[in-house]
């Protein structure tokens, strides 16, 4: 026999009740109630005392709730008592579970995967979706199905998510029936029965034992309050109500003068934390799956750098490490509406493919999301190059065209280093700048600067270009920009994309969204290209430094990743490198000109020219007297060579496709997406229309530009998604919940309304 406990005070009642679940007869059953005195702590010590006396090695699991009467100390030592009572598992129970228990467990209503409930308390309605087994709650509204102008308000959220099976309203809501037959015909509208909170507890308790006749109303706990965390008058970082638990943080900490404390707020409580004894160090704030939070310190070592700037990158790195979540963004997008561009150009939507060996920028004009010129000479793409031989950095092509007499200077190959561990970093013997290991598994990326050695973190160089970026939009748009959306590969981790975000805060942005580079190369497609619903869509992005394939599904509306693949064996740079292979030789056996290392960028240069326009022409050349000014002379190549030389690397190609298709499992592919410069190469065209040769290949006219087409879609997209909700009648009084008016949908990343002004 197993014993489950559930315990519970009912609202506004001065009783704890105590219940219990037999395993054997299936049996419910009053343990004890305990009267206690108003807004009194009760010793749970004493209850778990008599459970054991009474039931001892027969315990199971056992779950709490007192709604929301806990303080963190005290939920810590109830927790405490119950596993030193012999309980396998012990959980407290917060109020959205115990709301959402309530209407789904008394009607006995089953979620089917994917499916959604609307949950309208007094205080606002909640979405919860049955995801991967558990619901969870997806998207909050303050509004309640009463009025039009309230359901007025809801269309942005019917828009967004299905109309629901059924909506549970509390009983002292007015639902008005013909506005929910109007609003939404196909949902019904039950009306949760204020029961006994002891149910609630004791389902819980059952589900931790993974009790199979309950399992179908198992759920994902969130925090049901705001978290900040205070420090020298300033907020550090941040928890949103609604984040799923357990979660965690971390911010680095250089210890101030007359510093003593830090304060956390938690909802309407705040509680003080004593600082360490340390100069320098680490603070990881956790809240488990009890909402219960605990401070870990951690001493760090000291730095050479002035304390001033090491504070100044701490605030940087701190931001980018806490208002992003990377864990949590959602690996299923929404498609964005065909129609959703028009002519107004008061939105600033702005959006980067930020790329290995080119960097990308797309904005919305009154004719629609265009590429905007980045270099000072007129090129829609700004190298991945950032030079430090002057006082002021430069960017871009300029600096790849002075590598010969100022590579020491120059650092390129970012995307390689941003956000990466020192020991997950592939040296490179060509690069002409060092790289030096630091504490911690960090490093600094180290050059020439005026003569003098210099030294940075790769997010500040990476900065540079988010920088120049910046300025080349404003003086597009013709006012400020704060507001960006930027690409990243799929499969960066959690600290990469933190990276690019730090990156971005140190470049001049204000409001930083991200979006993997699959979902912005759908989005760019998807605008002017009919990708239905049930369609299967591979993405076949032939890059500078890599190629990257995804297969993805479209159900709904809502976009799914099957499969994904990247290696840097086929990619533009690869294939560059096989063109200077070529033409070191010829210039060496035809006529004896060794290339030197002055002149190595010069036909690096000239090479990429040759590959770009073997695309469109079926022979291509360089001129030898570039490299010796003695000889006039060219040599050429044809297409068909070209197409011989890199035959290994499409034959590598071919069977990574045929690969990540198969372990998709799709039945077939319905559209073949063309993104990055190599696809332009008429034999990578060849070989894709072979593989595919029954889909629809679609391939924008500037490939190398569709990734920051797809961001600025995004931005846009997320703007106009904010003034629709600023248009329902949202006041500033409710700007603390506007975040979580979007908080959870799919289509979104949780941060993005975290810096927007209203």
């Amino acid at each position: 026999m197993t014993v489950h406990v559930g315990i519970y005070q009912q609202a506004l009642e001065n009783t704890i009740y105590v219940s219990t679940y037999n395993s054997i007869n299936y049996s419910t059953n009053t343990f004890k109630n305990y009267k206690i005195k108003e807004n009194e702590r009760f010793d749970f010590l004493i209850i778990f005392e008599e459970i054991y006396k009474e039931f001892q090695h027969n315990l199971g699991c056992c779950c709490i709730y007192l709604g929301e009467r806990f303080d963190n100390e005290y939920a810590k030592e109830c927790i405490e008592f119950g596993k030193a009572f012999e309980f396998k598992n012990i959980e407290i129970l917060n109020f959205y579970g115990h709301q959402y228990l309530q209407a789904v467990f008394n009607a006995n209503y089953k979620l089917k995967e994917s499916e959604s409930i609307w949950l309208a308390e007094i205080d606002g309605t909640l979405i919860w979706q049955k995801v991967n087994g558990k619901s969870k709650i997806i998207f909050w509204s303050p509004f309640l199905p009463t009025t039009k102008a309230n359901f007025h308000r809801f269309q942005v959220a019917l828009d967004v998510h299905k109309h629901p099976n059924v909506m549970f309203c509390h009983p002292e809501i007015k639902v008005d029936y013909s506005l929910t037959r109007k609003y939404m015909p196909k949902t019904r509208v039950i009306f949760c029965q204020r029961f006994s909170n002891l149910n609630t507890a004791l389902v819980k308790a059952r589900l931790l034992a993974n009790d199979p006749e309950v399992s179908n109303f198992d759920f994902v706990n969130v925090l049901t309050f705001d978290v900040s965390v205070w420090y020298t008058e300033k907020e550090i970082l941040s928890f949103n109500e609604f984040k799923e638990l357990p979660c965690q943080k971390l911010v680095k900490i250089v210890k101030q003068e007359n510093a003593v404390y830090f304060k956390i707020n938690r909802g309407k409580t705040t509680d003080f934390i004593s600082l360490p004894n340390y100069s320098r160090f680490s603070l990881i704030v956790t809240f488990d799956i009890n909402q219960i939070y605990t401070f870990t310190f951690e001493d760090l070592p000291e730095c050479d750098v002035n304390l001033e700037t090491e504070i100044s990158y701490l605030n940087f790195l701190n931001k980018g490490n806490n208002e992003l979540h990377p864990h949590e963004i959602s690996k299923k997008y929404e498609f964005l509406s065909k129609n959703i561009l028009s002519d107004d150009t008061s939105i600033n939507a702005i959006g980067i493919s930020f790329g290995a060996v080119s960097c990308y920028a797309a904005v919305n004009r009154k004719n629609g999301i265009e590429s905007i010129a980045l270099d000072n000479i007129g090129q829609r793409h700004l190298a991945s190059y950032v030079s430090y031989d002057e006082v002021n950095p430069k960017c871009g092509q300029i600096v790849f065209d002075r590598m010969r007499h100022c590579a020491n200077s120059s650092v390129y190959d970012l995307k390689h280093f941003v956000g990466k561990d020192y020991d997950r970093l592939k040296i490179n013997k060509t690069w002409t700048f060092h790289v030096v290991p630091l504490e911690e598994n960090n490093f600094h990326i180290q050059f020439q600067s005026c003569g003098k050695t210099a030294s940075k973190y790769s997010e500040e160089i990476v900065a540079e270009l988010f920088k120049t970026i910046k300025q080349k939009a404003e003086e597009n748009k013709g006012r400020e920009c704060n507001a960006i959306a930027i690409t990243y590969p799929y499969e960066f981790n959690e600290r990469q994309i933190k990276g690019i975000y730090t990156a971005a805060l140190l470049g001049g942005w204000k409001s930083v969204h991200l979006l993997p580079e699959p979902f912005a190369s759908v989005f760019a497609y998807s605008i002017e290209t009919p990708l239905l619903s049930l369609s299967t869509i591979i993405v076949i992005d032939v890059g500078g430094g890599s190629l990257k394939i995804c297969v993805l599904r479209v159900v709904d509306e809502e976009i799914r990743i099957l499969s994904y693949s990247s290696t840097v064996d086929v990619s533009g740079k690869v294939f560059d490198e096989i063109l200077v292979k070529y033409f070191e030789e010829k210039l060496n056996s035809v006529y004896g000109i060794i290339v030197n290392q002055s002149k190595k960028y010069k036909l690096l240069s000239e090479c990429q020219r040759v590959k770009e326009n073997l695309s469109f022409e079926i022979e291509a050349s360089i001129d030898v007297d570039d490299f010796d000014v003695s000889q006039d002379a060219q040599i050429r190549i044809k297409r068909s060579e070209f197409e011989d030389l890199i035959s290994v690397h499409l034959f590598d190609m071919k069977r990574i496709i045929k690969d990540i298709v198969f372990k998709s499992k799709a039945d077939k592919i319905d559209n073949v997406l063309y993104v990055g410069g190599g696809c332009r190469i008429p034999a990578i065209k060849a070989l894709l229309k072979e593989i595919f040769n029954t889909s629809e290949h679609f391939c924008h006219s500037q490939p190398v530009e569709v990734n920051a087409i797809g961001a600025a879609y995004y931005a846009y997209f997320l703007n106009l998604s904010t003034r629709k909700i600023r248009d329902a009648g949202l006041h500033n009084t409710a700007v603390s919940n506007i975040r979580q008016f979007m908080l959870e949908q799919p289509s979104f990343i949780k941060h993005v309304f975290k810096n927007y002004k209203f």
